[in-house]
C-alpha cells in the first residue's frame, strides 16, 4: 500500500513538474506585447491553446487601431517561448487554425450556420414528405392517366427539392459538428477534413431556388389539368386540388434557406481562399510574413536597445555607437577606421531600422557590433599629455606676452613721466634765468 502511495505521488510530482513552466493565455499576450509596433493592440478575441505536431501554442492576433488584422504571434505554451521559425507547415497550420477560430468568432452577421437553420429545414423536409405521401396517395388512386401523370411529375419535382434539401442538412450538420469540436479542442491534425467540409458542405444549395420554382410550376401545370379534365367530378377535383397544392410557406421558407445559405457560403469561402494562399504575400501568407519580418524587429530592437554585457558602461549598443560618432569624440578613436566606417553604417542602420528592413538590420549589427567592440577597446589616442603641453605652451606664451606688454607700457609711462619731469626742469631752469635777467 506505501509502495503504490509513493508511486502515485512520484507520478504526481513529475505531472506537476512538467506543468511548472506552462503559460497561461493572459502571459502569452504580455509576451506579444514586445511585437508591437505604434498604432497596434492585442486583438479581444482571446483562442486557447491550440495544439498541433503533439505541443500546443497560443497565437496571438494582432490588429491596427482600425481592427485590421497585421499578423499573429505564436508561442509556446510550455515555455512561453515565441515560435522560432523552424518548420514553416506547423507554423502556417497554427496560423491557419487561429484564423478560423477568430473568423468564426466574428463571423454573427455572416454566418447562420446553427442549429436553428437546421431546424427551419427539418420542418421544410417535413412538410415536403408529408406533401409527398399525399400525392403517393393521389397517384395509387384510380385517376385518370392524364391526372396521374402531371401528378407523378410534381411529386417527382418535389422529391428532388426535398432530396436536395435533406443532402444540403445532412453535409452542413456534418461540418456544423466538426467545426465544433474543432473550437471547443483546436488541432492543427483537423484542419485537412475541416476546411475540406467548408469547400464541400454548400454543395447543391444554389439549385435549391430553380428546384422550388420547378416543383411550383409543375403544380401549376398539374392544376390546369386537373380542372380542365372531362372525367372528374367537382368534388374530386377539389380533393386532388387540395393535395397537391404547395405549403404555403414554401417560398419564404426556402427563400430564407436559400439567402442564409449563400451567406454562409460566402464566409466560409473567403476562409478557405485565405489559408489557402500560401504562395504570396497576400492572405494567410501576408500574416505569416508579417511575423517573421515582426520577429526581425523584435530581434533588432533588442540587439540596438537591450543592455549589452560586452559594453557594461553603456547601456545597449545603440549608445555605444551614439558615443563613437559623436563629433566631440570621432578624431580621438585609435581605432580610427573602424569608426569611420561605423559613422557611416550607423546612419544606414537606423534608416533601414525607420524603414522596417529588420532582415538587413540585423546582418549590418552583427558587423557594426564588431567594429564598436574594437573602438571601445582600443580607447582614445592619448592626446592628454600633448594637449596639456600645447596649452602650457599657449598659455605661457599668452602670459608671457601680457607681462611684456605690461613691463613696456610701464616703461613707456616711466619714460613719459620722466621726460615730462625734463621738460618741467627745463621750463623752470628757463624760468629762473628769465628771472634774474629782467628782475
Amino acid at each position: 500500500m506505501k509502495l503504490i502511495n509513493f508511486a502515485l505521488i512520484i507520478i504526481g510530482l513529475l505531472f506537476f513538474g512538467s506543468q511548472i513552466h506552462a503559460i497561461s493565455l493572459f502571459n502569452a499576450q504580455d509576451v506579444s506585447k514586445n511585437y508591437l509596433q505604434t498604432n497596434e493592440m492585442i486583438d479581444a478575441f482571446s483562442q486557447g491553446s491550440i495544439t498541433c505536431d503533439k505541443n500546443t501554442y497560443f497565437v496571438i492576433p494582432i490588429i491596427s487601431n482600425s481592427n485590421d488584422l497585421s499578423f499573429f504571434v505564436i508561442i509556446s505554451e510550455k515555455d512561453g517561448v515565441v515560435y522560432s521559425i523552424k518548420d514553416e507547415t506547423t507554423a502556417i497550420s497554427l496560423l491557419k487554425s487561429e484564423y478560423i477560430l477568430r473568423s468564426l468568432y466574428y463571423s454573427n452577421n455572416t454566418n447562420y450556420l446553427s442549429t436553428q437553420l437546421f431546424d427551419r429545414m427539418d420542418r421544410l423536409i417535413s412538410l415536403l414528405d408529408s406533401k409527398k405521401s399525399r400525392l403517393e396517395g393521389l397517384i395509387a388512386a384510380n385517376y385518370p392517366y392524364d391526372v396521374k401523370a402531371e401528378i407523378t411529375s410534381t411529386k417527382n419535382k418535389l422529391v428532388t427539392l426535398n432530396t436536395s434539401l435533406e443532402a444540403l442538412k445532412t453535409n452542413l450538420k456534418e461540418m456544423y459538428d466538426l467545426q465544433q469540436a474543432f473550437v471547443y479542442s483546436p488541432n492543427c491534425s483537423s484542419l485537412g477534413t475541416l476546411t475540406s467540409k467548408f469547400s464541400s458542405g454548400f454543395v447543391g444549395y444554389s439549385e435549391i431556388s430553380k428546384q422550388s420554382l420547378d416543383y411550383l410550376d409543375a403544380t401549376d401545370t398539374a392544376t390546369k389539368v386537373i380542372v380542365a379534365s372531362t372525367q372528374l367530378s367537382d368534388e374530386d377535383k377539389r380533393s386532388i386540388l387540395g393535395f397537391i397544392t404547395p405549403p404555403s410557406s414554401l417560398n419564404s421558407e426556402v427563400t430564407f434557406i436559400y439567402d442564409s445559405l449563400s451567406s454562409t457560403n460566402k464566409f466560409y469561402s473567403d476562409i478557405v481562399v485565405t489559408i489557402s494562399n500560401t504562395t504570396n504575400n497576400k492572405g494567410l501568407m501576408l500574416y505569416y510574413n508579417n511575423f517573421i519580418s515582426r520577429q526581425d524587429y523584435v530581434t533588432a530592437k533588442s540587439m540596438l536597445y537591450d543592455f549589452d554585457s560586452d559594453f557594461p558602461k553603456y547601456s545597449s549598443l545603440d549608445n555605444v555607437l551614439q558615443v563613437i560618432v559623436d563629433p566631440e569624440n570621432m578624431v580621438y578613436w585609435k581605432a580610427q577606421e573602424d569608426a569611420d566606417a561605423i559613422t557611416s553604417e550607423y546612419t544606414i542602420i537606423k534608416e533601414q531600422y525607420t524603414k522596417g528592413q529588420y532582415k538587413d538590420v540585423i546582418n549590418k549589427i552583427k558587423s557594426i557590433r564588431t567594429k564598436a567592440k574594437n573602438v571601445i577597446s582600443e580607447g582614445y589616442v592619448i592626446y592628454e599629455e600633448k594637449t596639456s603641453t600645447l596649452y602650457y605652451w599657449f598659455a605661457g606664451s599668452i602670459a608671457f606676452i601680457i607681462i611684456i606688454i605690461i613691463i613696456a607700457r610701464k616703461i613707456n609711462a616711466k619714460n613719459i613721466k620722466n621726460k615730462g619731469k625734463r621738460e618741467r626742469s627745463k621750463d623752470d631752469f628757463l624760468g629762473s634765468s628769465d628771472d634774474s635777467l629782467f628782475g
